[in-house]
C-alpha cells in the first residue's frame, strides 16, 4: 500500500492461460469486454454466445441446457415490434420469426457445447444477484425485453441458491471436460437502478457464493476485478461518462492485472509482439509504392508468417500480400 493509494495485486494462479488455450467467456458486459480483448490478441475464445447475461441462475441454466441437449422454455418466446426474442437470452439474439429464432438458439446451444467440451478455461463474470420472475408462473428470466414491469416480480437471490445451481453446472461441465479450469469474477459495474444499498447486497451475495464454490472446487480461481475497481481505481476519473462503467483506461488497467495474474510468460510476450504488429497493420503510408513502404510490408509479412503456426493470421497475411507490388 502506498501513501495515497491502495493497490490490489492478485496472487498469481498456479496454472495459467497459455497461447494455445481455448477459452469460453460468459456473463455480464465485463465478460464481453475481457473476451473481446482476447479476440483482439488473436486468442481462441468464445464470447457470450447467449449475449450479455447478468444473473448467475440464468448462466447456469443456459450452460446446463446446452450441455444436456435441452431446449429453452417454449413459453419464453415473445414478439415485440415484429421481432422475436426469448426471455432466457439477451436482446441481441433476435429474429424476424419464431422458427428462425428457434433455429438460431439451437445452433447457439450446439456451438456452446462444443466450445465447453474443448475449453481449457471457462471465464464466468457475475453481474447481479437481483433477478426478475414472471408473476404468472414464477419463472426466472434473463431479460425482460421491455415488457411491462407489472408482468414481473423482483427479488435478491440467496447465496445458497447460487452455490447449488453452480455446483450442478460445474459437475455437469466436468463430466464432459474433467480438465477444464474456471475463472470467476464479479463485474465492477454497479447496478444503481436497484439503489446503491441493494447493489451492495447483490455484489456481496455474489462474492460470498464464489467464496463457497472456491472452497469446494480446486478447479476454480477468482480474479478480483470488482475489488480492483472499487478499492484501487476508486477515483471517478476511472469511470466513463455514466459514472458507472469503467473507463477505457480502467479496463486496460484491469486487463494488465489479469495478464500478470493468470497468463503464461509466453502469452504475455506474444501479446506484446501482437500489439506492435497491430500498430504496423494500421499504418497508413504517404506513398504506398515507395521502396521504403514496400520493404516495410515485406518485413511485416515475414513476421506474420512466423506467427501463422501459432495463431490464425491468414486474413492479415492476405491483406499484406495484396499491397506488395
Amino acid at each position: 500500500m502506498s501513501e495515497f493509494r491502495t493497490e490490489v495485486n492478485p496472487v498469481p494462479f498456479d496454472e495459467k492461460i497459455g497461447l494455445e488455450s481455448n477459452i469460453f467467456s460468459v456473463g455480464s458486459c465485463f465478460a464481453e469486454n475481457i473476451g473481446n480483448r482476447f479476440l483482439k490478441h488473436k486468442q481462441s475464445i468464445t464470447v457470450n454466445p447467449f449475449g450479455i447475461i447478468y444473473n448467475p441462475l440464468s448462466i447456469c441454466s443456459l450452460l446446463s441446457k446446452s450441455l444436456g441437449g435441452h431446449s429453452v422454455d417454449q413459453d419464453g418466446y415473445i414478439n415485440r415490434d415484429d421481432s422475436w426474442y426469448h426471455t432466457e437470452m439477451h436482446s441481441k439474439v433476435t429474429a424476424s420469426s419464431q422458427p428462425e429464432l428457434e433455429k438460431w438458439i439451437r445452433n447457439i446451444a450446439l456451438d456452446t457445447k462444443k466450445s465447453i467440451e474443448s475449453a481449457n478455461w471457462i471465464l464466468i463474470t457475475l453481474g447481479t444477484a437481483v433477478v426478475y420472475e414472471t408473476v404468472s408462473d414464477k419463472k426466472l428470466v434473463a431479460n425482460c425485453h421491455k415488457m411491462p414491469s407489472k408482468n414481473f416480480s423482483k427479488r435478491i437471490l440467496q447465496t445458497t441458491e447460487i452455490v447449488t445451481a453452480f455446483e450442478k453446472t460445474i459437475d455437469l461441465i466436468q463430466s464432459v471436460n474433467p480438465a477444464v479450469k474456471f475463472i470467476f469474477t464479479v463485474s465492477p459495474v454497479r447496478h444503481v437502478k436497484d439503489t446503491i444499498q441493494v447493489n451492495s447486497i447483490s455484489k456481496s451475495t455474489l462474492l460470498l457464493a464464489i467464496y463457497h464454490l472456491k472452497e469446494k472446487y480446486q478447479s476454480i480461481n477468482y480474479f478480483p476485478a470488482y475489488e480492483i475497481m472499487m478499492d484501487d481505481l476508486r477515483d471517478y476519473r476511472f469511470y466513463s461518462d455514466d459514472m458507472l462503467h469503467p473507463s477505457e483506461k480502467a479496463q486496460e488497467y484491469i486487463w494488465q492485472k489479469l495478464k500478470a495474474t493468470c497468463f503464461t510468460s509466453e502469452l504475455i510476450s506474444f501479446i506484446s509482439k501482437w500489439d506492435k504488429i497491430s500498430k504496423s497493420l494500421r499504418h497508413k503510408p504517404f506513398n504506398s509504392h515507395s521502396e521504403k513502404h514496400q520493404s516495410f510490408l515485406r518485413k511485416l509479412l515475414a513476421e506474420l508468417e512466423n506467427l501463422n503456426s501459432k495463431v490464425d493470421v491468414t486474413n492479415e497475411i492476405a491483406d499484406i500480400k495484396a499491397q506488395i507490388l
